[in-house]
């Protein structure tokens, strides 16, 4: 059985610490998932040392039931990456699904079918940055963006979008759209 562990790294300049990743196994196993700065570990035996020492670190069983935990409370740009690493590596086969349509993906990024960080859901990490707080898959993204702009509007019933009549001539064009562009191009067309 391997196991994902989750420590405090050693962070880069301007920030003290930052969540590092590592996968440990039988017989000594250890594959480095990615490590930073001064307490970024690179081995097995750096790893004992580390863990005898702190508790500032979480051990997640290497299985979709074992990673459910780590999915829900871990950070979702840390998720994505850690998972993408691990099927990239073909160490395992996890998927995740969208919180949205609940479909599992085990592909990331926009290039694939899969899962991206959510548009509208982030906070301010303490500096000059940002941090995602979930993801969307990137169907549930596109449907839930205007036809026109490609902004994310949100589900349907958000009173955002234009009201949908495939009759409509603007509408017939573009497919739904938000209400403030549907106004534009309405106006727009009303010049011509």
């Amino acid at each position: 059985m391997k196991y994902l562990i989750e420590y405090q790294g050693g962070g880069y300049e301007g920030c003290f610490w930052e969540w590092n990743y590592c996968l440990v196994g039988p017989d000594y196993y250890f594959w480095d998932v990615f490590n930073t700065g001064r307490n970024g570990i690179k081995s097995y035996d750096q790893l004992q040392a580390y863990m005898k020492d702190n508790n500032k670190f979480y051990i997640y069983k290497l299985t979709q039931d074992g990673l459910k935990e780590f999915i829900k409370e871990s950070n979702a740009e840390n998720v994505i990456s850690v998972i993408a690493l691990i099927n990239g590596a073909e160490i395992a086969d996890i998927y995740v699904d969208c919180p949205e349509c609940k479909n599992d993906f085990n592909e990331f990024g926009y290039e694939n079918e899969g899962l991206v960080m959510h548009p509208s859901d982030y906070q301010g990490d303490g500096g000059i940055g940002i941090q995602y707080n979930s993801f969307i898959c990137t169907s549930c993204l596109s449907d839930q963006s205007c036809a026109y702009c490609g902004e994310w509007i949100g589900d349907h019933t958000s009173e955002d979008w234009q009201p949908y009549d495939p009759n409509d001539e603007i509408e017939s064009n573009y497919g739904p759209i938000d209400r403030y562009c549907y106004e534009s191009l309405k106006k727009d067309k009303a010049i011509a």
